[in-house]
Parts: structure tokens; sequence; C-alpha cells
């Protein structure tokens, strides 16, 4: 009698438990822990240094938050992200590789080591058993930075389909936030309170960033995903929010680009006003696409580009005539700077001749660039990256790294192409638009960057790219039809 009593109690503990536990890992749980993480690393990883003290928050944190998504983790949502999720993980194990030691005989007959070993020699050290990587300390905090894009990986991958628009309007919202802080910066003396590192480019807008570069490439990248917010907000004639979502993106524009335009990075405002560019030619055929499902006179869209056009290059002309744009005279004067990373272009390519097909190991530039640094470069400046992250993919990676870097170049190349056959159809049979353009679009953002400097090797933005590349990869392969979707938003 006892027993047949207990055991439904007993049975029905588990069932409390088990519910419990389901609501600790849920999708909206996840949600909120990748929110505080986003959070947590604009406010903390806007640098790419090693000794930032604000890691000493931001790495414990996401190694916390990665071991609560990985309690939780549905192993079939991950494998959904595809060459995203295992390039990320594949970097992590490159990097815990390089730290392990070799044998004396091995590491000194290693490419690039022929200093290091003579070194050791004269020294009495040459019988010590060394990592791969020629600066270990280097390339362990570099697997530690593996930390902050695994967890916002591992907790996204268990979102629901709908709850991307949360994340996408939580990177707004951090922008936003960078581009006050870059104003108020400007607002106040050029060593003001404003500026959140000591090691940073003092006297203009870095925002969150301890870059100006980094910053201005971020401002950059939202414009994609704003010109998605215009165009679901346009297509949702219903909706009461309607026209002031789109002044809002307007007026997100207007704020944008001329701060772009005065942080002095060429690199962010040649991206910037493409990106207005592009995303004004993108938002035209759209409504040339679906102008037999609208209402919309046609003049309107003949009209919309030109116009859209004109208040670019105005919005340009009033920046640098009234407030002398810091971006327009490098580009028209040149600097030091430019030209430096032009002489060191050949010697990069050296290096990674060199140093394949082991590599330097991650992290170690500075200490192989010192190395090999010719005497007439040596100038006030010196390059603690090489402000060109494929080529230093290649030469920290090796062989390993330049299979992960192509097979990244091909998921992104078949990644794009997949998203603009998704959006046009999208746009021919009057659906949603697709979301994976525009987040495609912004990713290769982040990548054009990459080419001239390092915006992916702080935290923040090495967060918001994996989450940038996810949303791409589960928007391409989950989402629903164009037919049943008409007229819904494809967040």
């Amino acid at each position: 009698m006892m027993a047949s009593i207990s055991a439904p109690a007993s049975q029905g503990g588990r069932t409390k438990r088990q519910g419990a536990l389901a609501s600790v890992f849920s999708a909206n749980t996840r949600l909120w822990a990748l929110g505080l993480l986003l959070l947590a690393t604009f406010a903390f990883g806007g640098g790419s240094r090693g000794d930032i003290a604000s890691l000493i928050v931001l790495r414990p944190l996401s190694f916390a938050l990665l071991a609560f998504a990985l309690m939780g983790v549905d192993w079939e949502d991950w494998a959904k992200l595809g060459t995203v999720g295992w390039i990320a993980i594949a970097l992590a194990g490159l990097a815990i590789v390089q730290l392990i030691p070799l044998p004396p005989s091995l590491w000194t007959a290693l490419p690039g080591r022929e200093l290091s070993a003579d070194i050791a020699a004269l020294t009495g050290l040459d019988d010590q058993w060394r990592p791969l990587s020629l600066s270990p300390s280097r390339t362990l905090n570099a697997a530690f930075s593996m930390g902050v894009p695994l967890a916002a990986l591992a907790l996204f991958a268990g979102l629901q389909r709908g709850q991307h628009k949360a994340v996408l309007w939580s990177i707004l919202a951090l922008g936003m936030v960078s581009a006050v802080v870059g104003l108020l910066q400007l607002m106040g003396p050029p060593d003001g309170p404003f500026y959140l590192y000591r090691i940073t480019n003092e006297g203009v807008a870095v925002g969150l960033f301890a870059n100006r570069n980094h910053h201005a490439v971020f401002l950059a990248s939202l414009m994609p995903l704003l010109a998605f917010v215009a165009l679901c907000a346009w297509q949702a004639r219903g909706d009461a929010r309607r026209s002031l979502t789109l002044m809002s993106v307007a007026g997100a524009i207007v704020f944008f680009v001329p701060l772009v335009l005065v942080t002095g990075s060429r690199a962010g405002a040649a991206l910037a006003l493409l990106l207005a560019c592009v995303m004004t030619a993108i938002l035209w055929k759209y409504l040339q696409w679906s102008a037999s499902a609208s209402a919309r006179p046609k003049t309107m869209h003949k009209l919309a580009a030109p116009l859209a056009f004109f208040a670019i290059a105005g919005i340009a002309a009033v920046t640098h005539f009234a407030s002398r744009s810091l971006s327009f005279e490098r580009f028209l004067n040149g600097n030091m700077d430019g030209s430096l990373r032009a002489d060191v272009l050949p010697h990069l390519v050296t290096m990674a001749r060199d140093y394949f097909p082991i590599g330097a190991g991650l992290g170690a530039f500075r200490q192989a660039w010192e190395v090999v640094e010719p005497r007439e470069l040596l100038r006030p400046q010196y390059l603690n990256q090489a402000h060109n992250d494929v080529l230093q993919f290649i030469i920290e990676g090796g062989a390993i790294g330049l299979v992960l870097l192509l097979a990244g170049i091909f998921w992104f190349a078949r990644s794009g192409t997949r998203a603009w056959a998704a959006f046009r159809s999208d746009a021919k049979s009057g659906a949603a638009p697709r979301l994976a353009l525009f987040t495609w679009l912004a990713l290769s953002t982040l990548l054009a960057g990459s080419v001239f400097d390092y915006p992916l090797r702080t935290p923040s933005l090495m967060a918001m790219a994996v989450l940038l590349a996810g949303m791409t990869q589960l928007s391409l392969i989950s989402a629903p039809d164009s037919a049943t979707t008409k007229g819904a938003s494809s967040l």
C-alpha cells in the first residue's frame, strides 16, 4: 500500500524538478543571459589589448555563461550553426594546441625559430621543452579571449527564431549608447572622463571602444541592420508604430554618419558612405520588385534612390565643411599611419611564408615582427598588430589558420549568394524581407574593416560578428517559405 502511494509522489517530484530545470535552461533565460553577456562585453571589452583591467570582470563572466549554455545546450541546435560553430571551436582548439610543450629537438626544427634556438643555446637553455607559440602568454590570452564568442554562440544557438529580434535590437541599442558616449567625448576635454580606456585615441569619438577605427567600423556595420528595421516598418502598413520607427531609423542614420566622419577613421568613413549608398540601392530595388503588390506611386520609386543619394552626399558635405571632418582630411592629405601600413605589407607576406606551415602562435605577432622589423621602418609608431587580419591570421596560425580562413571565406561567399537570392524571392512575392541579407552585409562590414585594421580582436566586435554570422546561418536554413510569411516580419 505504501509503495503504491509513494511511487506517484516520487514521480511527481521528478516532474517538478524536471520542469524547474527546463525553466532554468529555457530560451527566455538564455536570451537574458545573452543580453547580460552583450552588455558586459560592450562595457568591458572595447579594447584589443590583453592587459585591460576590465577583462578581470568580463572573462570570468563569459566562461560562467559558457558553462551555463553548455549545460542546457541542445546539440542539434548547435549543429544548425554549421561552419560558424565549428570554426569557433577550431580557433579555441588551435590556441590550446599551440601551448602544448614540445621537445627541444622538435621545437628548434620549426620554421622561424632559428634566432630563439641560437639564444637558447648561448644561455644554456637549449634542453628545455617549449610550446609552439613564440609568445605563450599572448597565445594563452588568445585562448581565454575565445570565451566571449563561444559563450555568445552557445547561448544564441538555444534561442527561438522569434527571439532573434531581441538580439538585433540589443545590438542597435548598444550602438546608440556608443554613439552618445562618442558625442560626449567630442564635447568634453581630450582626456575627459568619458574615455573608458587608458590607451586610446584622445580628442576623437571612440565611444565604448579604445580605438577610433573600431568605433567607426562598428557604427558603419549598424546601417544594414537599420535598413532592415526600416524595410520591415515600411512593409507593415497597418502598424501604428510604423511612422515612428521610420523616423527613428532616419534619425539614427543622420546621427551615425557624421559621427563616423569626424572619428578620423578613413576605413570607417568609406564603409559608412558606401553602405549608405548600397542600402539605398537595395531598398530602392525592393520597392521596384514589390511595386506590383504596392500601392505606392511609381514616381516615388524612381525618385527614392536619387533623393537618398543626394541626402547622403549632403550630410557628408555639411559634416566636412562645418567641422572639418578628420576622416576627409586624412583621405586628402595622407598620414604616417597609412604610409607605415603600406611599407610593412611586403614584410608581412614574407613573414607568412617564413612561418608557414606551423605559424608563430595566435597573438604572437608583435614578438615575431620585432625579430624581422627592418631598420628603415623604425618610427615613433609601433605595430602591436599587423593591421591586416588576413595576413596576421596566416602568420600566427600557419596552415591550420589558412584552412580555417578558406573555410570561412567559402561559407561567407555561399551565404551571401543564398541571402541575396532569398531576399529577391521574398521581394518579388511581396513577403517579408529576409534577415539573412542584412546581417550578412553587417558582417561583411566588420570583415572589410579587418583588411585594414583589427576590429575583430576586440571582445565586443568578436561577439557581434559571431552573432551576425549565426543569424545569417539560421535565417537561411530555418526561414519559412515566402508564401507563408507574406506581410509578416521575418524577425
